[in-house]
C-alpha cells in the first residue's frame, strides 16, 4: 500500500478540515469510485469540485490521485503542482511522489524525495518511499538497508516481507525466508490481538516445493474455500 486511504489523507490534515466542509459527501464519492475502478465517474466529480472550488488545495489533489489512478500522469502531475501552489502538504508531496513511482518515474521520485530527507533525514515515511524507489530500481542492497532500518523501528510485516524481497533478489534465500517468517509470526500477532477468528487466520510462508530457488515457499491460508 503506497498511500493511506484517500478522503483519510485529506480529512486528516486539520487544515484542510475547514475547505471539506460542504463537500465531505463528494470526496467519499470520488474515493469510492477509484477503489472499485471506476475512473471515469470519479474524474468525473473531481473535476465537478475543482470547477466548483478552484482556490482549494484539497480538490486539486482530490482531482490528482483521481487522473493518476486512471494513468493521466502528465495530467496529474499538473493537478499536484496546483495544489503545491495553493497550499503545500506534506501528504500531497507525498502522494506525488507515489503517483511518480507507479508510472515508473524513479528518478522523479527520488527527485522530490530528496529536499524531504535534507529537512528531515529521519523521517520514516519518507524513507519508507525512498526504500521503494530503490526496490523497484533494482537497488537491492540500498533497499536491503533500509528496510532493515525500517523493520527495527516500524516492526511491521511489510517491512518485514520487503526485507526479504529484497534479499531474495540478492540471491540470499535463507535470509529471505527467515524474514518473511519474521513477518508472518508478526501478521498473526496482530490477528491475535484485533480478534479475527480462528477459522480464518492470516496468509503464511511455509516449506514448499517447486517454488523460489534455494529452497522454495508457497503461500498458505488458515481457512478452506468454504469459509472463503
Amino acid at each position: 500500500a503506497h498511500e493511506p486511504p484517500l478522503f483519510s489523507l485529506l480529512a486528516g490534515d486539520p487544515a484542510l478540515a475547514p475547505m471539506l466542509e460542504g463537500s465531505a459527501q463528494t470526496v467519499a464519492e470520488v474515493a469510492e469510485r477509484i477503489a472499485t475502478g471506476d475512473h471515469a465517474m470519479a474524474l468525473e466529480s473531481a473535476r465537478a469540485l475543482v470547477a466548483a472550488r478552484p482556490g482549494d488545495s484539497s480538490s486539486w489533489t482530490l482531482l490528482a490521485v483521481a487522473l493518476r489512478k486512471a494513468e493521466r500522469y502528465d495530467e496529474s502531475e499538473r493537478a499536484f503542482a496546483r495544489s503545491l501552489a495553493l497550499r503545500p502538504s506534506q501528504n500531497t508531496w507525498h502522494s506525488r511522489i507515489t503517483a511518480r513511482i507507479e508510472r515508473g518515474d524513479y528518478a522523479g521520485a527520488r527527485q522530490l524525495i530528496t529536499p524531504l530527507l535534507q529537512a528531515n533525514p529521519n523521517d520514516l515515511l519518507t524513507l519508507t518511499r525512498l526504500a521503494e524507489v530503490e526496490m523497484y530500481s533494482g537497488h537491492h542492497a540500498e533497499a536491503e538497508r533500509l528496510y532493515r532500518r525500517l523493520a527495527e523501528e516500524l516492526g511491521s510485516a511489510t517491512d518485514y516481507i520487503n526485507l526479504g524481497v529484497s534479499l531474495f533478489f540478492q540471491g540470499r534465500y535463507q535470509e529471505a525466508k527467515t524474514a518473511w517468517e519474521r513477518a508472518t509470526e508478526l501478521a498473526r500477532r496482530m490477528v491475535t490481538q484485533f480478534g479475527m477468528s480462528p477459522g480464518v487466520g492470516p496468509v503464511a510462508l511455509e516449506n514448499g516445493e517447486g517454488g523460489y530457488p534455494g529452497g522454495g515457499f508457497r503461500l498458505t491460508r488458515g481457512f478452506s474455500e468454504e469459509t472463503a
